[in-house]
């Protein structure tokens, strides 16, 4: 019996001393603003490109993130869309982004070139907004309770489960105004 207590506690000794080679992780914009995590290099029209080296003790910071958010934020990233002359519903869009405690990032339709972008990817004859991208999902206009929907099958938290938000990600500086946005 104490042989395989000894042996045990050896096997446990090599295998803390065992090290993992580091891995080198990326971040980066796209050219949609859409951001993205990966361990292979990013492509070359890429934005704010960020390179990190982890070692296996290293820890990515998550901003103290239940386990769940971080799954629905990895695997359905949030984007809110609008326009720069908001409305109340832009303003009640954030509201219940931020209620729900959800990382978003926004992405003001700023030019002709980023409407037309939008319209394209969200299949629209015409820019309509807030609109909400939860992943793949699209959601045209501010709909309260198709957008909670869309949450909760992210798996999102419900409101008041986790802390409420402060606000989206940092938004891109201003490239001038809309053409009927």
């Amino acid at each position: 019996m104490k042989r395989i207590y000894l042996l045990s506690a050896l096997v446990l000794g090599l295998a803390w001393q065992t090290e993992v080679p580091a891995q080198q992780t990326y971040r980066w914009v796209d050219k949609n603003g859409g951001v993205h995590y990966s361990d292979s290099p990013p492509p070359d029209d890429a934005r704010q490109v960020q390179q990190k080296r982890l070692g296996a003790n290293s820890i990515i910071d998550t901003t103290d993130m239940p386990y769940l958010l971080r799954q629905a934020v990895q695997n359905f990233p949030v984007t809110l869309y609008l326009n720069v002359e908001c409305d109340k519903y832009c303003e009640q869009a954030r509201q219940l982004l931020q209620k729900r405690g959800v990382p978003y990032s926004e992405r003001p339709l700023r030019t002709k070139e980023e409407i037309d972008a939008f319209v394209r990817e969200f299949k629209l004859k015409e820019s309509f907004v807030p609109a909400l991208a939860v992943g793949s999902e699209h959601h045209a206009g501010f709909e309260a309770s198709a957008w909670n929907r869309a949450l909760d099958n992210a798996g999102y938290p419900a409101a008041g489960t986790v802390p409420p938000t402060r606000g989206a990600n940092p938004a891109p500086a201003p490239a001038g105004r809309p053409e009927g946005g």
